[in-house]
């Protein structure tokens, strides 16, 4: 092989590695699976260092639990606010939020309590590690300290009763409990 085409072959094998490294690190996944993978390990790894008084079984089921949130509130990762802006929670981007936003639909339940379509103005991050971070801060604020407790005492059904208690979401509560409770043994799977 000349010299020259042992260049090129060397300057496509780092492009073909930088490209494999995009896909597996910096673009949202689409499938449940690498999505709950994806989120739980994130999870787990900003835990350990916020909360090291927690054990690796604790920060396991705590990224499980937030993966399933997860899956219910992207629609497991087809959600514009995911696809395009590594929101997994659907945070929305209220007047305190100075960061960039996704638009895309939502729906909100009217007076009679119909649910209606609506467009919405979700954050949108740099990274799964930013959106992690803001997650888990948001968890601190007033209104989601209960849910907190519960995600780090790994009660799922507590976690999701405490976020909407709080007011993070507005379908019924059965059915986001069932859907977290659908999707959380899977995630406990998908992470090992």
């Amino acid at each position: 092989m000349s010299r020259s085409a042992a260049i090129l072959a060397g300057g496509a094998a780092v492009l073909l590695a930088v490209a494999i490294y995009v896909v597996k690190h910096m673009i949202p996944a689409r499938s449940f699976t690498a999505q709950a993978r994806q989120i739980g390990n994130e999870v787990a790894r900003q835990l350990s260092e916020l909360r090291p008084d927690l054990t690796d079984a604790q920060r396991a089921m705590a990224g499980a639990i937030v993966a399933a949130q997860a899956a219910e509130e992207t629609d497991s990762g087809n959600t514009p606010a995911w696809v395009r802006g590594w929101n997994f929670s659907n945070l929305t981007a209220g007047p305190y939020w100075h960061g960039a936003t996704v638009t895309a639909g939502d729906t909100a339940p009217d007076a009679s309590g119909n649910y209606i379509p609506i467009s919405q103005q979700f954050r949108a991050y740099s990274s799964l590690a930013a959106a992690v971070s803001d997650y888990i801060t948001a968890l601190g604020w007033t209104p989601y300290r209960a849910a907190r407790d519960a995600l780090f005492a790994g009660d799922a059904a507590g976690f999701v009763a405490a976020l909407h208690a709080g007011g993070w979401f507005t379908a019924p509560l059965a059915d986001y409990q069932s859907a977290v409770a659908y999707y959380l043994p899977k995630a406990q799977d998908a992470l090992g």
